[in-house]
């Protein structure tokens, strides 16, 4: 019998690299150029994303500190050691500015009107990324098909405690594919079969890439009733737009 796959979804060189991933641990692995078209390809199925969905527009002008989605605050403090790999999401107008190839100060004026904090060069950089799922989910409102996801949220959740290796690192490949193992029957192997898949292409993904679109794709494959979210809050917080902004992860069953 087969399975139809979840897929984990990771920005990488500026393209999106697609892993989809069955039950009975099937792997498949693909670069898209767009993203709407790689969600045409998941014909329904489970997605998470590693960007962030629901982009904040404004704040409170009486107040002076800066504006924070409250799920990527609880990602740093969850994922302790690592949390600089979790970086401030820019606003809508300055990520959908830097997706239009403006500079990089002028899109980090208009974040530090809108939020109150410049936006961050690593921000600047997958704005392009992050414009386009927000353009996707405005216009078709998949917010429940198309879920954010961290990898490094992920894998703390697979492993259980934090990581304490950078993950492009043989110490921090190593470490994670360790807490893929509380998931998956094999990820050292799954992991050989996706690159060995891209091997002969031109695409400039590298080990870490695919290790994270991995973990998202285990992510997705929970059930939607037995996802964890951060932060831990009974209705998620949403943007103006009425798009939950909360990050997914699997629990690790007892």
């Amino acid at each position: 019998m087969v399975t139809k796959p979840t897929y984990g979804v990771d920005w990488a060189r500026g393209q999106w690299l697609v892993v989809g991933l069955t039950r009975t641990d099937e792997i498949t692995v693909d670069v898209e150029p767009d993203f709407e078209a790689l969600m045409e390809t998941s014909g329904g199925s489970q997605v998470v994303v590693d960007v962030p969905i629901g982009l904040l527009e404004g704040r409170d002008r009486d107040g002076d500190e800066p504006v924070r989605r409250r799920c990527d605050v609880a990602a740093r403090k969850y994922i302790g050691p690592r949390y600089r790999s979790v970086f401030p999401a820019p606003s809508r107008l300055a990520a959908h500015r830097a997706a239009d190839d403006r500079p990089y100060d002028e899109v980090a004026d208009v974040n530090q009107e809108v939020t109150g904090k410049r936006i961050t060069q690593q921000a600047y950089h997958i704005s392009k990324a992050i414009a386009e799922v927000d353009v996707y989910i405005l216009k078709t409102g998949a917010a429940d098909t198309v879920l954010e996801g961290h990898p490094e949220v992920c894998f703390r959740a697979f492993k259980g405690d934090v990581l304490h290796h950078p993950k492009a690192s043989a110490a921090g490949v190593g470490e994670r594919l360790t807490a893929l193992e509380s998931v998956l029957i094999d990820p050292a192997e799954l992991l050989h079969e996706a690159l060995t898949g891209l091997e002969g292409t031109d695409h400039q993904v590298q080990v870490d890439d695919v290790l994270d679109a991995l973990a998202l794709a285990a992510t997705a494959r929970e059930p939607g009733d037995g996802f964890c979210f951060l932060p831990e809050t009974e209705e998620p917080p949403k943007d103006v737009r009425g798009i939950p902004m909360q990050m997914v992860y699997r629990p690790l069953k007892n």
